[in-house]
């Protein structure tokens, strides 16, 4: 558990037996607690128990296990391992905080940019996430001059290959002379161009109408991901900027893994802000 992640994990317990059974948990260390301590499982019956952290508790740069151990009047136990990290929050930084090894943003919760000045607009319908998308408000022709959405992120992990992956919501190459394009800068790194829609397996030789690859894989899940190794290799402060180059392109979410993101339909909940009222 970190300050900067959930408010409370939760942990069950279940018996087998064909009577009630008594239990109590208690924990080593005065700052991690539970939501009970003591109760009786019917037959058949799960309780679950939510764990906290006082983090007023919880000496500073604290990277240590807590353990709940957990009995019954049976004579059986167990314990519950609870890793505490407390980390201190950086002085000034405001954008989303790395957590358990991660970042994920919604892309319409821009920080640096005010949108009715810009041009792009937020979507907040087209999205599977409920929160909408980001994309530009009508076509441009000088896709070069446009400026950039800004995501800054702040990490505790250095990771030399972190893997970005972008979320969009689901479109086709409607223009074979004009493929989608969005370009991707990652701190001060020059900003590169990448194709958002593939081509088909056999551009050229495929019949017109032909599928992209990858479309049967995204399709199912409602969103075309795009996937990049980026070098993350000092803790600290990092700025991504996306540039939209077509109004169809409309980006739904970030996700920067740093050994941590576990596989999921939507990704992980969102991180964590700072410096945002």
């Amino acid at each position: 558990m970190e300050p900067f992640g959930p408010s409370y994990r939760w942990f069950e317990l279940y018996s087998h037996r064909t009577e009630s059974v008594r239990w109590t948990v208690s924990s080593e260390s005065v700052w991690v607690r539970t939501s009970l301590s003591s109760g009786t499982l019917a037959v058949a019956e799960t309780t679950r128990i939510h764990v906290t952290v006082d983090w007023d508790q919880v000496p500073a740069g604290f990277d240590a296990e807590g353990l709940l151990e957990v009995r019954s009047d049976m004579g059986d136990f167990d314990y519950v391992h609870v890793p505490v990290q407390n980390r201190e929050a950086p002085a000034g930084f405001v954008g989303f905080i790395e957590c358990d090894r991660h970042v994920s943003i919604n892309a319409p919760h821009l920080i640096t940019i005010n949108t009715n000045k810009m041009p792009y607009d937020i979507f907040p319908h087209l999205s599977r996430t409920g929160v909408g998308s980001v994309g530009l408000k009508r076509p441009i022709w000088e896709a070069d001059n446009l400026p950039s959405l800004q995501y800054p992120f702040f990490t505790f992990h250095p990771a030399s290959d972190a893997i970005l992956t972008l979320y969009f919501t689901m479109t086709m190459n409607f223009e074979p002379e004009n493929p989608l394009k969005y370009d991707l800068c990652v701190d001060k790194s020059s900003p590169s161009t990448q194709r958002f829609v593939p081509d088909a397996p056999s551009p050229g030789d495929a019949p017109p109408g032909d599928l992209p690859a990858g479309w049967f894989e995204e399709c199912p899940t409602g969103a075309w991901t795009r996937r990049h190794t980026i070098s993350l290799a000092k803790s600290g402060a990092h700025l991504i900027q996306i540039r939209l180059r077509n109004c169809n392109c409309l980006l739904e979410k970030l996700v920067i893994d740093l050994g941590g993101a576990r596989k999921s339909y939507l990704g992980p909940s969102e991180s964590m802000t700072l410096g945002i009222s």
